[in-house]
């Protein structure tokens, strides 16, 4: 009978083991899920304001459109990533377009 009994607590600490390993790796996975996708996010952010800019650049849209588009497209980047050139004016002159009449 008391080999019963430890055989049986052997079974339940190997299932106590196996579950905190299993939530241990589920939460590895995890986090590596959610760091490829806000990767793949920051990547087509960047890749719309590559092609937004080179539309100024062939003046298919005009430049206070392109300012309203580039600095929403810019607030949705992390603060990690920080920009070579100072962006303020960008900002501002989004906010003064808004206040145009459009359409």
């Amino acid at each position: 009978m008391a080999q019963a009994g430890q055989l049986i607590l052997a079974a339940l600490i190997g299932l106590f083991i196996g579950a905190v390993l299993g939530l241990v790796l589920w939460r590895i996975w995890l986090a590596r899920r959610e760091a490829r996708e806000t990767r793949a996010q920051q990547v087509h952010i960047l890749d719309s304001l590559e092609v937004l800019c080179r539309a100024v650049d062939q003046k298919q849209v005009e430049l206070s459109e392109a300012s309203i588009r580039i600095s929403a497209l810019l607030d949705c980047l992390p603060e990690s990533i920080e920009p070579k050139v100072d962006l303020a004016a960008i900002h501002q002159f989004a906010e003064t377009c808004r206040q145009f009449d459009r359409g």
